[in-house]
């Protein structure tokens, strides 16, 4: 009896140690590759513990689909078979992945063959979740904090070129009065002469109009 314990606690060592460690992070895709001799009939993914013997995923040939075999899909699980090798994926890992799988494929020798795995996923699906939920926030905020930097400097900018404007004008208004200065006085300056030659004028006709009259006197007395 103890032999037949110590034979199962040594198929079991055996089992495990054959297996392929695989460690991801929380929402990366794990992959188990699985080396072969040419092309294969038939793929099917299974959870070590499921004791049903129902496949996460099955892969079949051609050949096998007229033999019976019956393909099965997945959204999160793939297969993808190759000349000499084959690989299952997983989509988007989770904690609840984490466990041993097991491969299990046909040749085309039609040998049955399979090879097991140990899957660790790091982390907790809740961060895995949040992570995603986050993106799209992290994201809008980065545009959000962009604009609003955007839209300071273009304000700052327009409130500058404003108050350049605004004193600019101020000095073009300081500088008229102090322009029409001269102007003023040019005017006045030009019409003192006027105003002198017209005095000439009046002394020029005051002049004639004696000189008219000692005439018209002169003549009187001639003609007495």
């Amino acid at each position: 009896m103890r032999r037949f314990f110590l034979l199962i606690c040594l198929v079991i060592a055996g089992a495990v140690s054959d297996s392929k460690r695989v460690k991801v992070k929380c929402g990366e895709n794990i992959t188990l590759h699985v080396e072969t001799l040419g092309n294969v009939r038939r793929v099917s993914l299974q959870n070590c513990e499921n004791r049903t013997g129902d496949p996460i995923i099955r892969y079949c040939s051609p050949e096998e689909e007229k033999s019976g075999c019956t393909a099965k899909e997945s959204e999160r699980f793939s297969i993808r078979c190759d000349t000499g090798s084959l690989s299952v994926t997983f989509v988007d890992a989770r904690v609840s992945d984490e466990g041993c799988y097991a491969v299990s494929y046909i040749d085309v020798a039609n040998i049955f063959k399979k090879k097991l795995f140990n899957v660790t996923v790091h982390g907790s699906l809740e961060t895995a979740e949040d992570k995603g939920k986050e993106t799209p926030w992290t994201i809008s905020l980065q545009l959000l904090n962009i604009i609003v930097c955007v839209s300071a400097v273009i304000f700052i900018s327009s409130l500058f070129l404003l108050i350049i404007y605004c004193n600019c004008k101020k000095k073009q208004q300081n500088r008229a009065p102090a322009e029409t200065i001269p102007l003023s006085s040019a005017t006045s300056g030009a019409s003192k002469p006027a105003t002198d030659e017209s005095f000439e004028v009046m002394d020029e006709t005051k002049c004639s109009v004696a000189n008219i009259n000692q005439r018209s006197k002169k003549d009187l007395n001639h003609g007495a």
